[in-house]
């Protein structure tokens, strides 16, 4: 639907025109090469990328149902770009619709759920993926900061003032179903405190997605010469401790059922599962190419063509327990999962809700997603902790007795509270690559600059730099951090500048 020029006024030559434009720039982004076309332009030479970059962002955070229309803007002699966005009242956790599964959740991609066809190939472009990656990374610093986020929504209460009552007034529906509404709230407070909650939670579900950027011991400035200069691969709260439970390569015991005996039991904490195999995560196996890295204990021999289950049992022992704020799990897994904690289900994934020793998968999970970690909060069952030895069992679900691959690879993260647990553990195998002439570590493509060095003792500075740095981990690399340092022969970061 053209908007401006409405269609009573647009040419035909126009019309055509625009056509014509768009045609070309979804040719290019479908086209078998479109990273790297050897003929014909790249899709980016049509579009404003970062435009896509933000939208997609607002749509994501928000889980907004109605993102299939969307305004575009093409100005003459610019590129194409896309937005404002419009149209989110079924968003924010506010919806409960038929084919629109999760949409009330924290957690999870919702792109794939709704659908679209550009969203769907951009993603398929690392160098589009890194892009969404950087924007979030810098949004996260100050305009999607959990802090900010809580100031937006209090000042718009605030700005709003005695209209919302007369618009309860006027409209009678606190305490009232609303389709297509997921929850029924009696008050506005309650409305706005679940809103606020699913926005954090949200937040942090997409920080749990991405490789942390390396955090410098400052952040730039004025700094005296001889400053050390220290880069952190791990970027938590240096207030709190978190410790890894179950690291990636933890040791423990699997077994791939032939029969129901042990349905109702090999989960809980006290089943012997001496007799069963010993392995590391990952298990799994891999007929094509794709997983290769992630697999340390291969399962292909007893999996493919036979059954479509896997059973495992990790234990790990939780010390300070009383001191744990918050229990998360990490996953990389092909096709679905179910995981037990001491005894009780705590998560789960494309699975049946009453499992069997040979259930299947509910449905595929896409291979470009199984090689990054998700994460589920389990802070609402750290009561099922123990002082001591605990068993975190995890059901594999493979989606065809057929089935190419499979992964299963868990991550149990617990952060304590300021002062209390373990020294903090980062993810193993992080590398910190960092440039001194303000260039990007990262090329286009992902390979490693080579102007770039790898961080592995403080810098010691002597003259004023500009560092560029990011962290990679498993194939991933993650959002920058830059920073300009002056240096100068005495520190002036107390002097105040007019």
């Amino acid at each position: 639907m053209m908007v401006y020029p409405d269609r009573f006024r647009i040419t035909d030559s126009q019309m055509a025109w625009i056509k014509g434009y768009v045609d070309e720039f979804e040719d290019a982004l479908f086209a078998a090469d479109f990273t790297h076309p050897e003929t014909g332009k790249h899709y980016t030479e049509y579009v404003e990328t970062d435009s896509f970059v933000n939208l997609k962002i607002i749509q994501e955070i928000a889980k907004n149902h109605e993102f299939s229309g969307q305004y575009l803007i093409k100005d003459r002699g610019e590129k194409m770009s896309i937005g404002p966005p419009w149209d989110y009242n079924l968003a924010l956790a506010n919806g409960d619709i038929p084919g629109f599964p999760g949409s009330w959740e924290p957690e999870g991609w919702f792109y794939p759920v709704v659908g679209h066809m550009w969203w769907e190939r951009m993603f398929a472009d690392s160098d589009f993926m890194q892009r969404w990656i950087d924007r979030w990374t810098e949004l996260r610093r100050d305009l999607l900061s959990d802090e900010q986020l809580i100031a937006d929504i209090e000042g718009t209460v605030e700005l709003f003032g005695e209209a919302i009552e007369r618009n309860f007034d006027r409209w009678p529906i606190l305490g009232t179903y609303v389709w297509p509404n997921r929850n029924v709230f009696d008050t506005y407070e309650e409305e706005i405190s679940y809103m606020r909650q699913f926005l954090l939670d949200r937040a942090q579900w997409f920080d749990g997605q991405f490789v942390d950027p390396p955090i410098f011991n400052r952040n730039g400035g004025f700094v005296p010469s001889g400053f050390e200069l220290t880069m952190d691969g791990s970027a938590q709260d240096s207030s709190t401790s978190v410790s890894a439970f179950v690291a990636e390569g933890a040791a423990g015991r699997y077994l791939i059922p032939d029969d129901s005996s042990m349905d109702s039991a090999w989960f809980t904490q006290i089943f012997d599962d001496g007799d069963w195999a010993s392995g590391s995560t990952g298990m799994g196996y891999e007929r094509s190419s794709g997983y290769e890295s992630l697999i340390l204990t291969d399962v292909e021999s007893g999996m493919y063509d036979g059954n479509t289950s896997i059973y495992i049992r990790l234990p790990f022992e939780s010390h300070e327990t009383v001191a744990i704020e918050s229990l998360t799990l990490k996953m990389k897994y092909d096709d679905g999962f179910i995981a037990y904690l001491n005894g009780r289900r705590v998560a789960s994934s494309l699975a049946p809700q009453w499992p069997q020793w040979n259930s299947m998968a509910t449905t595929d999970h896409p291979d470009q997603r199984a090689t990054e970690f998700e994460s589920f909060s389990l802070t609402d069952f750290i009561g099922e902790l123990h002082e001591g030895v605990n068993v975190l069992s995890i059901h594999g679900l493979n989606n065809a007795q057929n089935s190419s691959d499979l992964l299963i690879l868990p991550r149990l993260e617990a952060t304590y509270a300021p002062g209390a647990g373990p020294p903090p553990t980062p993810p193993p195998g992080v590398t910190i690559y960092y440039t001194l002439d303000g260039s990007d570590p990262r090329l286009t493509g992902g390979a490693v600059s080579e102007s770039a060095q790898t961080y592995s003792a403080p810098l010691i500075l002597a003259e004023t730099i500009q560092v560029y740095a990011r962290a990679w981990h498993s194939g991933h690399w993650s959002g920058p951090n830059r920073a300009t340092f002056i240096v100068t022969e005495t520190d002036a970061a107390h002097w105040t500048l007019f």
